[in-house]
């Protein structure tokens, strides 16, 4: 809901100089600005509510009687989520993966703000169109449009359910 712009603005903000959080961080040689790491950063930050919206969906799904006859029959809370609920609910956590990095694929605003260079995607194609024209932009929106249509394909693939043998 936030405007991704503003979120660069904030993330810049809480890791500058001016921020005891950003001091930190330079003491110890993590910078934001213009690196990788605040690519990293900014494309967690708009992709990761929807990797935890839809592993919580899947994860909620899982009926929890499973888990409490696993839980009598001695298991440890630990050994119910790992032979239990992680098998039944993983094909969710990789859905909100891919959901993820589809919505970090098109990050255009926080990104801009955060860290213009390296470029990414969406960056390079803005400034081949405002520089050169429809031309040189179309080779990489061409590129982001079949990596974007292989994301969709995974998801299909993932969120369908596995048949079971009969």
């Amino acid at each position: 809901m936030i405007p991704h712009p503003v979120i660069g603005i904030a993330i810049l903000s809480i890791a500058g100089r001016n921020h005891w959080l950003g001091r930190v961080m330079q003491q110890i040689g993590i910078e934001i600005m213009g690196t990788v790491t605040g690519l990293v950063v900014v494309l967690t930050f708009v992709g990761l509510p929807f990797y935890v919206n839809t592993a919580k969906a899947g994860f909620e799904a899982i009926p929890e009687r499973l888990e409490n006859v696993s839980r009598s029959l001695g298991a440890s809370a630990a050994g119910a989520f790992f032979r239990i609920t992680l098998p039944l609910g993983w094909r969710s956590m990789v859905v909100g993966m891919i959901m993820c990095t589809a919505r970090a694929v098109s990050e255009f605003g926080a990104v801009v703000i955060v860290a213009y260079h390296p470029m990414v995607a969406p960056v390079m194609i803005y400034e081949r169109f405002t520089a050169y024209g429809l031309k040189y932009s179309q080779p990489v929106a061409v590129w982001l449009i079949l990596v974007c249509l292989l994301l969709f394909l995974l998801l299909r693939f993932f969120s369908t359910p596995a048949k079971r043998a009969a």
